[in-house]
């Protein structure tokens, strides 16, 4: 199974089509009855599902320091590239809102409650565990700038 990953806005969310010969980051608006009750996480009226490379949600998970991606530097940074891609979304999405809301869980597990709620910012996606954590339990996030206080 597969981790699904999706991001919820008030406003338009562009359009990326998957394209299997040339697969890549894309992002689709779902069809509610296809996504075993995900939009009850949501509070925002736009969701999207949101795919890497590898089609699902699976190629937002990278660890640099694990071995299994060291063996291959391709495939670690195309990982890298997925989630750099989303941060650009939610980055230019923040714009426009002061919140964007992501769920991340494994295929199947739409409708669970997830556990806790996180605050990040769209950069902290690149250190975050919040993908890998999704195998074990579903994740939320409210995703905005979040300002350093100094």
């Amino acid at each position: 199974m597969c981790i699904a990953v999706y991001i919820s806005s008030n406003q338009t969310v562009p359009v990326i089509e998957w394209d299997s010969n040339n697969p890549a980051f894309n992002i689709k608006n779902i069809a509610i009855d296809e996504h075993h009750g995900v939009e009850k996480q949501f509070s925002k009226k736009n969701i999207y599902y949101v795919g890497s490379h590898e089609g699902c949600g699976c190629g937002f998970i990278y660890d640099e320091n694990n071995p299994e991606y060291q063996s291959d530097p391709i495939d670690l940074e195309t990982r890298k590239k997925n989630v750099m891609e989303l941060v650009n979304i939610l980055k230019s999405l923040l714009n426009k809102s002061d919140q964007i809301e992501l769920f991340i869980c494994y295929e199947g597990r739409q409708g669970d409650k997830p556990l806790n709620q996180r605050k990040l910012s769209p950069d902290q996606l690149l250190s975050s565990s919040i993908f890998a954590d999704a195998w074990d339990n579903p994740q939320f996030a409210i995703i905005e700038n979040i300002k350093n206080s100094n």
